[in-house]
This record gives structure tokens, C-alpha cells and sequence, in this order.
């Protein structure tokens, strides 16, 4: 299945996610109010007060997660103030009320694109504010300081992230899946200088690839494009990373989790016969909803 259709699966009917066997399993589940959800679990299930569910709401946006290739996303917990449980027609409903929602993921990725923020006429205070707004998304906060010498990116809620956005993160995942190449392990500083090996079950993705073709670049010193490691010098072989791995963790977290923002993850977990299971599904979720 391709990258772009799993991002949108679990949109009308949500998807099970990180299942393991031994427990109820969540035939379903669904928003019914502004704090309600309400899950349809498998058969009748005894003593479900032994069974821990919590819901939890992811705290980095998609785009950073691809910016930083991060292998997830992160989670907080949602509170959970109320339960309730019966059972109807051969299955157990399961009414939570929860708590308020954490903020929004905030995309720092996005504050180089609030340009007009600081252009003031001035092109040193430009520059230092552009500076400061960097420092900002570096690191995450927005200091005192700052507040009273600049004008804030933006005012309020950060947008959420526009059509053209969500299609461009699907458009990198299916990318990062075409351009992988499958069956091979990259050694960086190897004694045998052949830097590439067949193994079957790795994979990697080269640090520079043609647009074109999806071939590597390699260069040297002299800035000429080469399409095997060994003929560039070794210095720049082995002093720079030609190669990694990190794209194979945002692939699995997208068939996983799909596009992520807008829900809420509920989890029923416990232990059967001396052995932890759970079952985990996303719910759409958004504060306009």
C-alpha cells in the first residue's frame, strides 16, 4: 500500500493501531460529545476496572517530525475524569469523559515562513529579529525579552496546517519510500573501503540523491558529481555520512499512525495469562469539531 493511502486511513472508521494478541480488541470507536468518547469493544468483557485505558494526544506536527526525522511523535496523556461500562447486543461499550487537551503541536518549522513579521524597513533590526526568531525556533521558547522587543509570529492559536501542507508531507513519505534502497548496509569508515554491502532485511537512503533519477551524489572537494563513493577522495569518504537509516522509522510511524493530526489515541492494555497486550485506535478529533 502506498505511503499517501496510508496516511489517510482511519479518517471515517479508525484503524487499530500497535495491537498485540490476549486482550478485548476495539471493534470501534467514536467522538459522541465535546469530552465524550465511546468505545465498542468485542464480546462482553469481565473485570475491565483491571484494565488500564488512557487517551493521548500527540505533541510534535507532522511537518517537524519529517524536518527533524524524529521516530515519533510523542505523546501526552489526556485525563481521563469518568468511565462507565455496559454491555449491549454481545458487546461492552465503554463511555470515557476526559479532561481538557494540551495546546496544539506547535510546527516550529514553520517560523522562518511568518517572513513579513520582521521586515521593518530596517535592515539591521531585520536581520536581529530574524536572528531572534531562529534562536526561537531552536530552541523553543519564547523568552520575556523577546515578547517586548518583537512582534510575535503569530497571534493567538497557530493556523493549522493548510491542504497544501498535508499534501506535501504525503508527497516526502511516498518520496522517502521510492528512494530507499532496500537490502544494503552503509559502513562509513571501512577498512575495506566498499562503504556499501548487500544485506538482505537493511536499508538505507543516500544523503544526496539526483531529483531526476533517484541516483546518489557523491563529491569531493572539487564540488564534481560522482556516482560511486570510491571515486572521491578518501577524506571526504570517510569524514562525511554518505548514508542513513532514519527515514525507516518515519515510514513505519506513518503506516501506524497515518496523518496524526486532528486525533486523540485511545489505549486498552492489560496483562492475559502472564502476557501484556494492547490494543490502540485514533479518533478524530478537533477543537471545532
Amino acid at each position: 500500500m502506498a505511503v499517501s493511502a496510508l496516511l489517510v486511513s482511519g479518517v471515517s472508521a479508525p484503524a487499530a493501531l500497535a495491537t498485540t494478541d490476549g486482550g478485548p480488541r476495539i471493534v470501534s470507536a467514536s467522538r459522541t460529545g465535546a469530552e465524550t468518547i465511546e468505545l465498542v469493544l468485542e464480546g462482553v468483557v469481565d473485570g475491565l476496572d483491571s484494565h488500564a485505558i488512557t487517551v493521548q494526544a500527540p505533541t510534535t506536527p507532522w511537518f517537524g517530525v519529517l524536518r527533524t526525522q524524529q521516530p515519533d511523535p510523542g505523546f501526552v496523556e489526556v485525563p481521563v475524569l469518568h468511565r462507565s461500562v455496559v454491555d449491549r447486543d454481545g458487546a461492552t461499550i465503554v463511555t470515557l469523559k476526559i479532561g481538557a487537551l494540551p495546546p496544539p503541536p506547535r510546527d516550529l518549522s514553520s517560523i522562518p515562513w511568518y517572513t513579513g513579521t520582521y521586515q521593518t524597513g530596517d535592515l539591521t533590526r531585520d536581520i536581529q529579529q530574524a536572528d531572534a526568531l531562529l534562536t526561537w525556533q531552536l530552541h523553543g521558547g519564547w523568552s520575556k525579552g523577546m515578547e517586548e522587543q518583537y512582534k510575535r509570529p503569530w497571534d493567538g492559536a497557530e493556523p493549522s496546517p493548510s491542504a497544501e501542507i498535508q499534501e506535501a508531507i504525503r508527497g516526502a513519505l511516498a518520496w522517502f519510500e521510492r528512494a530507499k534502497v532496500p537490502d544494503t548496509r552503509y559502513v562509513r569508515r571501512d577498512p575495506q573501503e566498499q562503504y556499501f554491502y548487500h544485506e538482505p532485511g537493511s536499508v538505507i537512503w543516500y544523503r544526496f540523491y539526483d531529483l531526476r533519477t533517484n541516483e546518489p551524489i557523491f563529491s569531493g572537494r572539487d564540488g564534481v558529481v560522482k556516482r560511486d563513493i570510491r571515486e572521491i577522495e578518501k577524506e571526504r569518504r570517510e569524514g562525511y555520512a554518505w548514508a542513513t537509516t532514519k527515514p525507516r522509522a518515519l515510514l513505519e510511524m506513518a503506516r501506524s499512525l497515518g496523518y496524526y493530526e486532528g486525533k486523540l489515541f485511545v489505549e486498552l492494555s492489560g496483562i492475559s495469562r502472564g502476557e501484556a497486550w494492547r490494543d490502540r485506535v485514533a479518533i478524530e478529533w478537533s477543537p471545532e469539531s
